[in-house]
């Protein structure tokens, strides 16, 4: 009776973890559907950082990138944004939501001006202004998906986590076989796993939490 127990046990961890595995694919698959279906995200070319009692500001300004060419240097401070430059400026408070008015400024491309930013610049100890005024942006450029590389990882994944099943199934009760499917699985998430360029959705980013995770996890685990 204590040997069929055991066998019982055993057999309902591996069930456990089987199912672990099917959403971990589940998951993965839908989000490489996500990843394959986006559409290109555009971009102004600037890293904008959020930081206390200052605001929205420029953190890293790509060179020659849409923004540089109107003249936006890191350390600028975003007060606002017009879609149309005719338009009144709207006050931006968030760096997160200088992404939808690139996306609502895609569209209007053909009319020569993607929108405006209004820019503060402050002295390097940030108590005196020593320019403001407007920077035309007049173009967009935009980031690629990396689809290829990341179907690649994917599959790369997919290989760790298959082996961690072949060994799970095929010596299922012996020491540490658990912890070696674990390492497999982890692998198999960091790699798989890819949030879209837009990070909008709440799936999303449960898929950018769940990465890094797997990727804090990993090292301890070996």
């Amino acid at each position: 009776m204590k040997s069929q127990g055991g066998k019982h046990r055993v057999a309902t961890r591996t069930l456990l973890l089987l199912f672990i595995a099917v959403l971990a694919v589940i998951g993965s698959g839908f989000n490489l559907r996500d990843r394959w279906v986006q559409k290109p995200v555009p971009t102004d070319g600037v890293t904008w950082e959020d930081r206390d009692r200052v605001g929205v500001v420029a953190g890293r300004v790509e060179s020659g990138g849409p923004a540089s060419r109107a003249s936006v240097r890191r350390g600028d401070i975003l007060v606002g944004i017009s879609l149309t430059g005719s338009e009144p400026f709207e006050e931006v408070t968030r760096s997160q939501d200088v992404q939808i008015y690139l996306d609502q400024a895609k569209e209007r491309l053909q009319d020569g001006l993607a929108l405006s930013y209004w820019v503060v610049r402050r002295n390097d100890a940030g108590d005196t202004v020593l320019s403001e005024g407007v920077a035309d942006i007049d173009s967009l450029a935009f980031r690629s998906t990396h689809l290829g590389r990341g179907l690649y990882l994917w599959l790369i994944g997919l290989i760790y986590l298959g082996i961690g099943i072949y060994v799970l199934l095929k010596q299922g009760r012996a020491p540490y076989v658990a912890h070696f499917f674990l390492i497999c699985l982890l692998a198999f998430i960091a790699h798989s796993l890819s949030a879209t360029e837009e990070l909008r959705t709440q799936f999303d980013k449960v898929i950018d939490l769940t990465e890094a995770i797997a990727l804090i996890l990993l090292a301890p685990l070996f």
